[in-house]
């Protein structure tokens, strides 16, 4: 089942070594209409001085534009690491249909740690199909590396 998503997630891999080169934590995203990427970003939370510029929440505030829609219910998201819970809640909000990541994020995550905001009560809107573990040995290792060579 993964091999049709990987060329979405290797993509966002490359995004997430652009952002690593860049100083950034190495989090890439894309988000994929009618089987094509149509929108890419990665964290720029330096770049922008803002601990808010998370890839998916800057991917999802171009696609409303984008796509002149208030809602991204055709569209499908894939992060090389797990949202946190504000970017869960911005997928919930966006009403995306599915989101793929790559590595969990035992620490921050919001779908499968922590928040868990998709199993909220309270949360009337999760995306229909949510996958994780996509490309999940090169996400982690491209994180894991980066954190090891800025703490010497």
């Amino acid at each position: 089942m993964f091999s049709e998503l990987h060329p979405f997630m290797d993509y966002a891999l490359v995004l997430a070594k652009k952002a690593e080169l860049q100083g950034e934590v190495p989090v890439g995203a894309v988000l994929v209409y009618n089987d094509k990427i149509i929108l890419e970003n990665h964290n720029k939370m330096r770049q922008n001085n803002n601990p808010l510029a998370h890839a998916e929440l800057l991917l999802l505030q171009e696609a409303y534009s984008f796509l002149k829609t208030y809602y991204l219910s055709q569209c499908s998201l894939f992060v090389t690491l797990e949202p946190c819970g504000m970017c869960a809640t911005a997928v919930a909000l966006s009403r995306l249909k599915a989101v793929y990541f790559g590595a969990y994020d035992p620490k921050h995550g919001g779908i499968e740690h922590g928040a868990r905001v998709f199993d909220k009560e309270q949360n009337f809107f999760k995306p229909k199909t949510v996958v994780a573990g996509v490309r999940a040995y090169h996400c982690e290792n491209i994180l894991k590396n980066f954190f090891s060579y800025r703490r010497g």
